[in-house]
């Protein structure tokens, strides 16, 4: 590590000097090291010259740990070995947090019973089916597969089930969740 932000005191709790006295690899949370590992050897394997991670880094003195966007660049020799990694990293530990809490709302809130109603409306499927699809489908936020990734939903009565995009099923959750959780804060 040759350069740390002043900013890691209020991210991990630890000076600049400190930081850039350990092996970075020491600074990521046990759990999330063979991952992040693992990442970036398949990049050097696909000579990437850059790699985005999602991660968590173990904040001084064991109290706790800090979610993190890295985005790194990689910078090869001639003979395409890699002989620099150029890190930027940022905190994402608050957005985690509200997925979570996102994530357990649609789990655990008995309101949450209005979005299995509004998929049911919308897709023109049983309650049954739509709560199915809510469960197997957590989610409240668009992520970037949700344009490819498809699912099935089940015709009512006689008529067959059909495809749509997960995206869609967002479309009718997401609204619906952001009324339940402005009830709850």
């Amino acid at each position: 590590v040759t350069y740390v932000s002043p900013n890691i005191q209020a991210l991990l709790g630890c000076t600049q000097e400190e930081a850039q006295t350990k092996i970075y690899n020491q600074l990521i949370l046990p759990k999330d090291r063979g991952v992040v590992r693992a990442a970036i050897l398949d990049a050097f394997i696909r000579q990437a010259t850059e790699l985005e991670m999602e991660y968590r880094l173990e904040r001084q003195n064991s109290k706790g740990f800090c979610w993190v966007n890295d985005v790194t660049h990689i910078v090869y020799d001639e003979q395409g070995n890699p002989i620099a990694l150029q890190s930027y990293v940022h905190s994402i530990h608050a957005q985690k947090i509200a997925e979570e809490h996102a994530t357990n709302l649609i789990e655990n809130v008995p309101d949450a019973i209005a979005v299995t109603n509004d998929l049911g409306i919308v897709l023109r499927t049983s309650l049954e089916s739509a709560e199915q699809l809510k469960l197997a489908n957590r989610s409240a936020l668009h992520a970037q597969e949700d344009k490819e990734l498809i699912v099935e939903v089940q015709g009512v009565g006689n008529r067959p089930p059909r495809k749509i995009s997960k995206a869609l099923l967002v479309d009718v959750i997401q609204p619906r969740m952001a009324e339940i959780l402005t009830m709850c804060y």
